[in-house]
Formats: C-alpha cells, structure tokens, sequence
C-alpha cells in the first residue's frame, strides 16, 4: 500500500523539470525519484488528481509522488488536487525510508502523504487474557507511517503508542482495530486515543476507557538486579524501564521511591507490595506527590500471589538499609506507615571502619506506625531469606541508635520480632510521647545490648540480673522501683536493652498510655544499659505523666546496672 516499485516516470539520477504537466489516473503511480543525486522540480500548471492504485480496502488512497534515499522533490503544494478537483490536505506524496528532501512549500506541511481524521474509537475489554480489545473509526486510517496512541487524560507523558497495523479483512480506509496487553497502558486512569502522523500532526482525543488496577489497587516493586546466593526461583523480575506500572509482579517497579511516585492512590492511600528483596531503602513519608493528591497512609507488604510459573521468592521483603544504617530506612512525618510481613534490616558500611548507624524506623509529628509480622535485625552485609536470621555469632562491625524512634506519634506492634541489635541511643525501641497510645503485643525482643552509653561500667558490678519474672496479669506500678531512679546521677545516660519511653503530660491533655502485652525479653540490655529490658519513665511538670502495663509477659536473662527486667520512674501509674 505504501510503496510501490513502478512509476510512469522512475528518476535515479539528475533532476528533472515538470512544467504545465498534468498526472491524472496512473494507476501504478504518477513519479518515483530515489537516490541522494535524483530530484523533481514541479512548476507552471502542473496537476496531480485521481492517480488511483483502486485498492478495494483503501479506495482514498492516490499515488502521486514517491521519494526516498536522499532525493528531492521542490513543488508548490497547489498543484495536488482531489478528485472533485478542488485543493486537497492530502498531497500523497511518499518517502518510504523518510529520507526525502522536501523544497518548494512542500516542507512546511504538517504531512505530505495524508491526513486523517478519527471520529470514534470504542474498547473491549477481556480480563481473563488481560486485554483490551480497540477499534479506530474515521477517514483516511491508512497503514502507511500512521501512529496510534493511548495515554492517560491526566497526564498525557504516561501513554503507549503503536503503529496503526494492516490486517486483511477487517482493516480498512474507515476503521481497525489493535490487541493490547492491559499492563501497558496508564493504570487507574481515564484512558484518550488519537492518531498521530506526518510531522508532528495528530487527530482529536476520543475518551476511550477507565483502567482500573486490581481491586486491592496495588503496585508491585522489586529490584531485578538484585540477585541473593538463597535465591533459587527460576523467574526473572522487569524493572519499571519496561513498564512504569506493573499489575503483576513479573513486571513491578523497580524502588520504593518508584512505588511511592507512580503507584494508584485510592481513598487516600498506596498500597506497595514488594515482590523481591530491596536494597539502599530510605525514604521519607510523605512525598511531594502523597501531600499534593492528599495520599496520608501507605502500606508496605510482602509478595503474597501463589503461582506455579512465578512462585513467591524467598527472598521477597527483605528490606535492606543504605550501608552503615547512616539513614533512616522510614522517616515518617505526619503521616500513617503499615509494614506488614516484612524483614527491616540494616548492614554495614562495607569499608570496614566504625559507623554509628540511625534509627531504621522514625515517626515524629503525630504520625501513625503499625508494624505486623515483622523481623527487625542487624546484618553485616545483604544475605539470608525472609524471616530467617545468619547463624553468625559475630558482633556488627557498627551500630544503631535504634529500631524504632517514636517522637509524639502512635506506634502498635503485633507478632514481631526484634534480635541481635546493637545500640547506642536509648533502646530498641525508644519513645517519646505526649498523649495518645502505644500498644506492643505479641513480640519477641532477643539478644538486644546497649554498647556505649555515658553511664559508667564501672557500676556493673551493681547491675542486676532478670532470669525470670512472669505473670499471667501483671500490672507494675511506680512504688516498685521509683527509690531506685535517684541512683541515676545522669538522665541523659538512661536506657533500656528492648523499651525504652518517656511519658510526658502537659497540662489539660490526657496522658499517654503504654501498653505491653505477651511480649518475650531475653538476653536485653547489658552492663551499660540501665534496665536491661524496659524503662519507663515521666517527665513533665505535673503529677501522673502516663500510664503503662506489662502483661503476660516473660524476661530471661536480661541485664542492666539497676534492674535486669523493668524500671519504672516517678509519677507512671
């Protein structure tokens, strides 16, 4: 249909002079000039009309002009008329290779071939095969170096283009139709078609469809490049340089910081799901984007999609830090963070030298932190599959402030555990609150030291010892252990090995409420850790900072320089 290989007049060298000549009704084709030494120069009244190939699919279709290897045509574009004799938008003239020198007028047209023009465009979709199903109606669809295009209406730079295809029987002048995978196209958006063609030119927008993503409006992430010794699935990952938006986990994102730029927002909140391990992970809640579209809660989570082909990697949500911990992997502000079935991991600097790490986990400014079946450790490099621990025994070449740091935010905790941590701030965990509650079930706090703190060693040799206190309904008030807190001579070295929180209560606010319950401690603390597994503490310039219980709850082991297991100070109920 584009080209053809015989002409009334065929230049492949020289130029030559068309002057009051008239091309009408060659079937084969009015002129073909080729080659960087060939041209046509067009002057006086010469007209080309109705040089008809008669297709029978495409009747529209003339053949006046074509042009290719470096050839030139100078012509005024007046001299192609229609059919009905009048001017005509559509000068049929061809460059098969686009190699064509244009002179004359010629090269200041939006197309010198043909203009189309889209009325309609309609969509079927098919789920089970993930497809869509989409047919083009208007005038002059011709398959000749026309472009469809799909894109989102809210963002046209998020699009899928292809070239309008020829196939027998169904294509033709006035309509076809194209096959296309579902997880091309702009996902959760409002989906415009148009044809595009010639230089730059483009038909009217026709709205097409709706995309939805599945119905849990997840984005899936995961870094293709890499690759864990454990791994041992048979499947490779495509990064977002083939897809910007992955509906299946075979073609996700490739980073958080993708997932968190392209991923649907519904109700207010994204939902990530990570389907290999990910490394160098830190990032800050909210993004410029989350506050822009009024998104206040994001949710992170493990690969869950059971598949033969694509089996669930054992590997997938094993969350790596920046080397050395010298950021925070989550830094959330004003804003709620769900993790879910995820492993939090720092590793080490890699250089060798002493690093002392962030926290891995910081909310501040009322943010909301709820972690569940989560594994928090610390490694020396990346290794290890999901919620499994190396068997070595060695010490972190570096260490961390903490786990988690809670600043005047709500944190919950269920079915977590957090083992072999070495800090120098105040705990594993570390809290600072105002108001609101914190609740902490359900978890496992294992091999958990302080190694530095202000507070001398010398006074280990008072330290005590927690091997066992449990109870079925313990509730500890401050008369136990309050006496003790004078032995303290400074409040900056305080700390626990597992807890560490500081209640405080301004005046007419209700006070903050922490609740521990069916935890385990063992191994916490350590000579230059106050308590070994958990201090609480009030400050403020009232009376009953906060309220805190410790329930069904057991402590093995632990070590601290006044009370192995718990520390309460004045004013805690």
């Amino acid at each position: 249909i584009c080209n053809w290989d015989s002409s009334l007049i065929h230049v492949t060298g020289g130029t030559i002079n068309i002057d009051n000549s008239q091309f009408i009704g060659w079937r084969s084709g009015a002129i073909s000039v080729e080659g960087s030494e060939a041209g046509v120069i067009i002057i006086g009244d010469s007209i080309f009309q109705n040089n008809n190939p008669q297709f029978s699919d495409y009747p529209n279709v003339r053949r006046n002009i074509l042009c290719s290897g470096g050839a030139f045509v100078n012509s005024d574009p007046n001299h192609f008329i229609g059919d009905d004799g009048q001017q005509s938008p559509s000068k049929w003239i061809y460059s098969n290779d686009n190699d064509c020198i244009l002179q004359g007028g010629l090269q200041d047209l939006i197309s010198t071939s043909f203009i189309p023009r889209l009325t309609r465009i309609s969509s079927q979709e098919d789920f089970d095969k993930q497809e869509l199903k989409i047919r083009f109606e208007g005038e002059n669809l011709i398959p000749c170096g026309l472009i469809f295009e799909l894109f989102n209406h809210d963002n046209p730079n998020e699009k899928y283009q292809g070239s309008v295809p020829y196939i027998e029987g169904i294509s033709n002048s006035n309509e076809f139709e194209v096959i296309i995978s579902l997880s091309l196209l702009p996902q959760d958006a409002f989906i415009d078609g148009r044809l595009l063609y010639g230089n730059g030119g483009s038909t009217d927008s026709f709205s097409l469809i709706s995309i939805d993503w599945n119905e849990k409006n997840e984005v899936f992430v995961g870094d293709k490049n890499l690759i864990l010794e454990e791994e041992t699935q048979n499947w490779e990952v495509r990064s977002s340089s083939d897809s910007i938006y992955g509906r299946s986990k075979q073609t996700p994102l490739d980073s958080l910081e993708s997932g968190l730029l392209h991923g649907v927002i519904k109700s207010n909140e994204l939902n990530i799901i990570v389907v290999t391990a990910l490394d160098n992970v830190n990032i800050e809640i909210p993004t410029e984007r989350l506050t822009s579209e009024n998104c206040d809660t994001v949710r992170i989570s493990r690969d869950y999609s059971e598949s033969l082909t694509y089996p669930i990697r054992i590997t997938s949500g094993r969350l790596f830090s920046i080397p050395g911990a010298v950021k925070p992997m989550f830094k959330v502000e004003r804003s709620t963070l769900i993790i879910q079935s995820v492993d939090i991991v720092s590793i080490g600097s890699q250089s060798g030298s002493m690093i002392q790490g962030q926290s891995l986990i910081v909310g501040t400014q009322g943010s909301k932190i709820s972690i569940s079946d989560v594994l928090m450790t610390m490694l020396e490099q990346i290794e290890g599959i999901f919620h499994s621990l190396s068997t070595s025994s060695i010490d972190p070449s570096y260490t961390l402030k903490s786990f988690i740091e809670i600043q005047n935010s709500i944190l919950t905790m269920n079915n977590f555990t957090a083992i072999r941590g070495r800090f120098t701030g105040k705990g594993a965990i570390e809290i600072e609150q105002e108001s609101e509650q914190i609740n902490i079930s359900d978890g496992k706090f294992s091999d958990l030291k302080i190694v530095s703190s202000s507070t001398s060693s010398s006074s280990s040799s008072s330290s005590s010892s927690s091997s066992s206190s449990s109870s079925s309904s313990l509730l500890i008030t401050n008369q136990i252990y309050s006496s003790k807190m004078n032995i303290i001579q400074n409040e900056e070295s305080q700390s626990a090995g597992a807890i560490y929180a500081v209640l405080k209560r301004s005046s007419g606010t209700d006070s903050p409420i922490l609740r521990i319950d069916k935890c385990i401690f063992s191994s916490c603390g350590g000579v230059n850790a106050t308590s070994g597994g958990c201090l609480i503490i009030g400050e403020g310039s009232i009376g009953n900072y906060g309220i805190a219980s410790i329930t069904n709850s057991e402590f093995k082991e632990c070590i601290g320089q006044i009370t192995g297991g718990i520390l309460f100070g004045e004013d805690i109920i």
